[in-house]
């Protein structure tokens, strides 16, 4: 995987400063957690900077209509139910032209790098690192993948710390026992993880979801909660 190109480039700390297509992964990721699901969000952008696709994980949730595009198939309560995947299907068969770019806020699992070979996706480019299931390294090492795309890019140092304590923080609180994996993502992200566990013993990202914080509100409650901010 590579840094290089990531032409969504984040210039500060702020929401207001993270470019469109991270604003809206992010707002994706933070509505998948208020209705329960993990906190991934995905957009897919055409050849003219257009998202074109949006979706969210919907692991832990009900059959319900496609609220960015009514009638479009889109996966729910069930394991396969990934951002990414959502993000692709909400595309569906559009017409020939340059190749989307997949943008999400978490490297992608093999089901995901997959997904968006098969739509023909040209990048990927994920926010944040998981060093338990994360695939990105499928891109250089699958002969398919190599053959054809997509490249995979990432992570974005700006963005990374504050998503893996979010992640962090919303498995300990779902997930019966987190340790195993949260011990190798602490290896390679430890303040991160510390961030997470201390908003997760603190009770923070509860609080923001039940009184139904914005997604900025969010974002920046993450960033002044990390080392050195």
């Amino acid at each position: 995987m590579t840094t290089t190109g990531l032409d969504q480039a984040v210039t500060g700390r702020e929401f207001e400063a993270l470019p469109e297509v991270w604003r809206a992964c992010f707002g994706l990721a933070w509505e998948a957690l208020r209705a329960g699901s993990l906190p991934i969000g995905a957009v897919v952008v055409d050849g003219e900077g257009r998202i074109v696709g949006r979706g969210r994980n919907r692991l832990a949730e009900a059959v319900e209509a496609s609220p960015h595009l009514p009638g479009t198939p889109y996966l729910t309560g069930t394991p396969l139910a990934h951002a990414e995947v959502n993000a692709l299907l909400e595309v569906g068969f559009r017409p020939p032209g340059p190749r989307p770019v997949l943008f999400t806020t978490t490297e992608p699992c093999p089901l995901c790098m997959g997904a968006a070979r098969m739509v023909g996706v040209a990048r990927v480019v994920f926010a944040a690192r998981d060093p338990w299931a994360g695939c990105a390294a499928m891109a250089e090492t699958v002969p398919y993948l190599v053959r054809a795309g997509p490249l995979a890019e990432g992570p974005v140092p700006a963005m990374e710390d504050a998503l893996v304590a979010l992640q962090t923080a919303v498995h300990l609180a779902v997930d019966a026992s987190p340790h195993d994996f949260l011990s190798v993502w602490g290896e390679v992200l430890p303040g991160a993880v510390a961030t997470g566990r201390a908003l997760h013993g603190d009770g923070v990202i509860a609080a923001l979801v039940e009184r139904q914080a914005r997604p900025s509100e969010v974002w920046e409650t993450l960033v002044a909660s990390l080392p050195g901010a």
